[in-house]
């Protein structure tokens, strides 16, 4: 599952620009279930475009099975807490059993921690020139 979500993320970062932070997170009473994790400076919390850009690539990389392990995802500022704590973590690390910002964190795993990213990247990104 995780090689699939890095897959998306090449995708988005190649469509959208750099992210701060992407992770994969049973929280909570959600322990069987997924929930995706973006902080992103194209990705603003409630942003709806967004939110369905980032549905539909997930949905065009996993089963239906697999989709059903995926309770929710949530676009977050960077000056979330939870990001601040998700991003004290490198890229490629799991997380077990841990409190993160007052949420149990049963399993996660942080697909990308990048909280040293300039804002401007994502125009580098666009454009090719960083």
């Amino acid at each position: 599952m995780v090689e699939k979500f890095k897959k998306i993320l090449e995708k988005m970062e190649t469509a959208k620009g750099g992210v701060f932070l992407f992770a994969l997170m049973k929280m909570d009473e959600l322990t069987d279930k997924w929930t995706v994790v973006l902080c992103a400076p194209w990705a603003k919390e409630g942003d709806a475009e967004i939110f369905k850009y980032v549905l539909n690539l997930i949905q065009s990389e996993f089963s239906q099975e697999e989709l059903s392990t995926i309770a929710r995802i949530g676009l977050f500022s960077k000056t979330d807490h939870l990001i601040g704590e998700l991003m004290k973590y490198n890229s490629d690390t799991s997380i077990s059993n841990e409190k993160v910002n007052g949420n149990q964190v049963h399993y996660g795993y942080i697909i990308k921690s990048n909280p040293s990213m300039k804002e401007n990247f994502v125009e580098g990104a666009k454009t090719g020139n960083f």
